[in-house]
């Protein structure tokens, strides 16, 4: 027996109520609908692929982010804010029988994957709102679905990452940059 478990890693303190308007090359990201507050001061937001910190927060609706927006003019752009893990490893464990995702990551900048064994679970890793991921060692066995990428702006893939899956072995819904494959044969 036993009771299924999941490894979950997750920034805290997300907030993604409205919508924002944004302008190439410029600092200031204006919000529709929303209630912005200092204490998002130093967060992170994500802005069409990427994440950008938060300098200042001049009113509910008015924040500056620390570099220029670096994609075109837009408005009604969904967003989140939150303060993000930065640089998280996950290495050298196995997660088994689990009736969720088995691996779970979630408002995180680079992040690394390394000898992660995840069997028998719905879905072995789910990857959302991420900056840079790594998968290396490891592989997403006899799960439903191997891997669920959503929202990850760059994803690098080594060879050793190996899938056995029922349904889905590899699902990818908005990889905004890059999909690198290394080493494979």
């Amino acid at each position: 027996g036993g009771t299924a478990h999941s490894v979950i890693v997750y920034g805290t303190n997300v907030y993604n109520i409205g919508t924002v308007s944004v302008t190439a090359n410029n600092t200031s990201v204006t919000g529709s609908g929303t209630a912005w507050n200092n204490s998002m001061i130093g967060q992170s937001i994500w802005l069409d692929g990427d994440i950008y910190f938060i300098d200042n927060v001049i009113s509910s609706t008015s924040l500056t982010v620390s570099s220029p927006f670096a994609g075109t003019t837009q408005s009604g752009l969904s967003y989140w804010i939150a303060t993000t893990i930065d640089n998280p490893t996950i290495k050298n464990i196995t997660i088994q029988n689990s009736s969720a995702q088995g691996l779970k990551i979630r408002y995180c900048n680079t992040t690394n994957i390394d000898f992660v064994n995840v069997n028998y679970g719905s879905t072995g890793v789910e990857v959302m709102d991420t900056l840079f991921l790594t998968l290396t060692n490891g592989g997403a066995f006899f799960n439903d679905i191997g891997l669920n990428i959503v929202r990850c702006a760059a994803l690098t893939l080594f060879s050793t990452y190996a899938f056995s899956c029922n349904s889905d072995g590899m699902i990818f819904d908005t990889v905004n940059d890059s999909l690198l494959y290394r080493d494979w044969e």
